[in-house]
């Protein structure tokens, strides 16, 4: 029996081994900041491993890691009121802090179409069931985009969709602001330069 034991536990430490290795970034969701979970143990002794989260927090004990719906390189875990999240590059944590961020604002699109000039161009409010499909972050981790710009002050965000083949054909580059009037402004500049 004693053997069975032994044998579970050197399973489940080179499971959670295998896990922190993978998930080497930890998004930490109250400052919406990217830490590398080894830099920031030998830093500050905090440990932000999945083993320490699970060592640290009880609600944690009996909770498994898990994948997000469509992104098989980031996974979380769900402990009570806290969900921690984890990536296995500073890029991948980076973008995923970026679709948090976007996710909290309303946001405008400037619309326009590339290969027809005489096309009237417009701002759409995304926040509009019937433009949702324009929302930001719906860009954010699709094949062919990234983000370009994004300057949370101003409340300006560009994303480069040269790369995917269908949003390319219309409008490769997205250009989004966090107000009808900054939008109306940059749509203003357009209409002027194409005349």
């Amino acid at each position: 029996m004693k053997k069975i034991l032994f044998t579970i536990a050197v399973l489940f430490s080179v499971s959670l081994f295998s896990a922190d290795k993978e998930n080497s970034w930890y998004l930490d969701t109250k400052e919406l900041q990217c830490k590398n979970v080894i830099e920031t143990k030998q830093a500050m002794k905090i440990d932000l491993s999945l083993s320490g989260i699970k060592k640290s927090n009880t609600e944690c004990k009996n909770q498994f890691l898990r994948k997000l719906e469509g992104l098989e390189d980031i996974n979380t875990i769900a402990c009570g009121d806290s969900e921690y999240f984890y990536t296995p590059s500073e890029e991948r944590c980076n973008q995923l802090e970026q679709f948090i961020s976007i996710n909290t604002k309303n946001w405008y699109i400037f619309f326009y179409v590339h290969s027809k000039k005489d096309f009237p161009t417009k701002c759409l409010d995304t926040g509009d069931s019937a433009y949702e499909a324009f929302f930001p972050s719906k860009y954010v981790f699709k094949k062919g985009c990234k983000i370009k710009k994004f300057d949370r002050n101003v409340g300006l965000l560009t994303m480069d969709c040269t790369q995917n083949l269908i949003v390319s054909l219309t409008m490769p580059t997205l250009f989004y602001t966090n107000s009808e009037e900054t939008c109306s402004r940059a749509k203003g500049m357009f209409d002027k330069e194409i005349q």
